[in-house]
């Protein structure tokens, strides 16, 4: 991921990884061998121009490090796909895991790209069935991506929903 600052920015954003992987964290680099919470998420995670970061602010009321593994626009591809990402929720206390959007996941309709899952990659044949088809590849790929990720994670593990709307409310104004 690239991340440009303009030369004036209030925001330090302490870019780190962990292991040898590609993907740049929000940091401080936290120590991995004392106790800390693992958050693996997306934006609100990662705290892009926040003020008071999530992640910072969780810091604070439990009085533990939390290591930050969001990444800008994630699907579930960096943490799933990622073998020095898994290995930082082998050992926390607990991990937090941001339940993310299908969307931005490769899946046999398309395919986004590996680290910044914002751009996409390219379409299949399938993309030219109907719809309905391609609703449920996603919702396959979906759950399959995040029970890997759940099955590799030692200790507790803790889903987050942060979103406007609750999950059982419908969506746009369709009914239930």
């Amino acid at each position: 991921m690239t991340l440009i600052e303009a030369p004036d920015s209030e925001f330090d954003y302490d870019l780190c990884r962990y292991g040898a992987s590609r993907v740049m964290f929000r940091g401080p680099k936290r120590r991995l061998n004392a106790s800390y919470i693992a958050d693996i998420g997306s934006g609100q995670v990662y705290g892009k121009y926040g003020e008071v970061l999530f992640v910072d602010a969780l810091e604070v009321q439990i009085g533990e490090p939390v290591v930050n593994l969001g990444v800008m626009q994630a699907g579930l591809t960096p943490p799933a796909d990622n073998p020095d990402i898994l290995p930082v929720t082998s050992n926390p206390r607990m991990t937090l895991v941001q339940i993310l959007g299908a969307q931005s996941m490769p899946n046999r309709v398309y395919s986004v790209h590996p680290r910044r899952n914002d751009r996409f990659g390219s379409a299949s044949v399938t993309v030219q069935s109907p719809l309905q088809s391609g609703v449920a590849e996603l919702k396959i790929a979906w759950i399959s991506r995040l029970r890997m990720i759940l099955k590799s994670i030692s200790g507790d593990t803790v889903l987050l929903w942060m979103a406007e709307r609750r999950p059982e409310d419908p969506l746009f104004g369709q009914s239930a």
